[in-house]
């Protein structure tokens, strides 16, 4: 993990120790229920690895726009009112007003100054806060 990365979460109390990374293949694309990037050039790789999974693969701008154009799923777990949130954002996903260019993409704030790993990560958690609040309400 990137140290600017690492010094914002232990900043949001989030501990990062033993994060370890690992490199996407297809056969974790095809298992995922979703993916999210960070980037339309990472979500367009993810998809020439694995084609068929073009349902489940987002950006996380993206998903969380779509979502936010989808009433609260309460019912059932949380995991399948996820997979139900997937099936709906596909469904309506042609309804959602077009964005210009890069707006689906978070900006990189790798070789910038730490406040732009915060900005950054308020962005992250901004997308994170529509989704879960789509799911979350029981």
């Amino acid at each position: 993990m990137h140290r600017g990365s690492a010094q914002v979460l232990a900043e949001c109390g989030v501990d990062a120790e033993g994060f370890v990374s690992r490199t996407v293949n297809a056969a974790i694309l095809r298992g995922a229920d979703l993916v999210l990037t960070a980037t339309r050039d990472q979500r367009s790789a993810c998809l020439t690895l694995e084609p068929s999974a073009v349902r489940r693969i987002f950006t996380l701008r993206q998903f969380a726009r779509f979502a936010a154009a989808v009433p609260p799923i309460t019912d059932g777990t949380v995991p399948g009112r996820l997979r139900r949130l997937v099936g709906e954002v596909n469904a309506s996903r042609h309804l959602a007003p077009g964005v210009p260019g890069d707006a689906d993409d978070l900006p990189d704030p790798v070789n910038q100054p730490i406040d732009a790993f915060r900005v950054c990560a308020e962005d992250v958690w901004g997308s994170l806060r529509t989704i879960v609040g789509v799911i979350g309400a029981a």
